[in-house]
């Protein structure tokens, strides 16, 4: 069936509308980092300027820019590879083995993730000091697992569900141990749920 041609140009349209939206802030944002200090904080709204690299300059040419990007590179790394890995064997164990308070164990897990992290931010502030944690990419790699943790294991709990059983027992049946039946057989299936 064919669209009539006024309702085609009317959802184009939209979707230009649309595409405006969301590419007008990064435009915006990049036309400012084009300005001097004193055009950006200007009250007149200036749409033609002479552009600079001035900001750009600044910015990479003090020695702290590589130190922080270093930094969020390492925390956003090392704190994703230690949520995804203890996130996965948490759920595995959660779905495949049988214990008192499973149950308990997976509703508390999402129940964890409900909690706001302002009421959170005391607390941990307290603890973290007392561990001789504030301040340091450890302690901001540990907040970021603790904070992840719960929503990635009931992510990935749902994923394994989904696995098939016989599959790991046709593995187990074949020589696979259980670590093997997790890495081979397991991993791989969940595999979109982990990206």
């Amino acid at each position: 069936m064919r669209r009539r041609p006024a309702l085609a140009a009317a959802h184009y349209a939209a979707l230009v509308v649309m595409a405006l939206v969301c590419v007008a802030p990064i435009v915006v944002m990049f036309a400012t980092s084009l300005k001097l200090q004193t055009q950006i904080f200007n009250t007149a709204i200036e749409i033609f300027f002479t552009p600079t690299l001035e900001n750009y300059r600044e910015v990479l040419g003090e020695g702290s820019f590589a130190r922080y990007l270093s930094n969020s590179l390492v925390v956003g790394i090392v704190s994703t590879a230690i949520t995804l890995v203890l996130g996965t064997m948490s759920a595995y164990g959660l779905v495949r083995f049988r214990f008192r308070g499973r149950t308990a164990v997976a509703y508390t897990t999402l129940l964890l993730r409900t909690v706001p992290l302002a009421v959170l931010a005391v607390p941990v502030f307290k603890l973290w000091s007392r561990a001789g944690l504030v301040n340091s990419l450890t302690g901001l790699v540990l907040l970021y697992v603790a904070v992840n943790l719960p929503f990635t294991i009931w992510l990935l709990y749902g994923f394994i569900l989904q696995v098939p059983i016989e599959l790991e027992e046709a593995a187990a049946i074949d020589g696979c141990g259980p670590l093997r039946v997790f890495l081979r057989v397991v991993l791989p299936l969940i595999r979109p749920g982990l990206a």
